[in-house]
């Protein structure tokens, strides 16, 4: 009962990961250009960084239409979102790790709880000796330890990617964000 649990705090842990991370895709990318020459929400910037909807391409020699300062303020606005949409999506995925924990301990718990009534219910209710019920008792045994098992792999896997996606998503806002301060003052001169 435990996996179910677990599988599905994971699914919907998943799924709110997931649209975090590409939300920001269907409302288009967000170039470097368009940043330093249009009014942009910080907000909209924040997340097209955490959906990885950035581009720093196309760069014109446009100069700037807003003034520097409020563009500056802008970014560190979007600065400040941003950190806080990662934090946030982290703490998901550091959550994701605990529950591959927990998931582990209650599958070595539940393998040791079930030990001997799994040996008793082999030993008397069928004709065997100790031997071939320990055995039938292990194969059942591992049998349960091994679906725990799957489930903490699963659960790996999907704290893996996203820890490895959240930590390319921040590394490309960093660069975002220094490549557009270092063309907000390279155009402010």
């Amino acid at each position: 009962m435990f996996l179910v649990i677990a599988c599905l705090i994971t699914s919907v842990r998943l799924v709110r990961l997931a649209l975090a991370l590409i939300v920001a895709r269907g409302r288009g990318r967000v170039s470097l250009e368009e940043v330093i020459t249009q009014p942009i929400d910080a907000d909209r910037l924040a997340k097209a960084a955490l959906a990885n909807a950035l581009s720093g391409k196309g760069r014109s020699s446009t100069a700037a239409r807003g003034a520097p300062d409020d563009v500056r303020r802008m970014l560190q606005m979007a600065d400040a979102r941003f950190n806080y949409l990662w934090s946030v999506s982290h703490a998901r995925v550091i959550a994701t790790k605990g529950l591959v924990r927990l998931t582990l301990l209650v599958s070595l718990m539940v393998t040791c709880y079930g030990a001997f009534p799994a040996f008793e219910f082999e030993f008397n209710d069928t004709n065997v000796n100790g031997y071939v019920a320990w055995t039938a008792a292990i194969q059942i045994l591992l049998a349960s330890l091994a679906v725990g098992l799957a489930v903490c792999i699963a659960l790996c896997g999907v704290y893996l990617f996203f820890e490895g996606s959240l930590s390319r998503r921040r590394a490309s806002w960093r660069l975002f964000y220094a490549a557009a301060l270092d063309a907000l003052y390279r155009e402010r001169g």
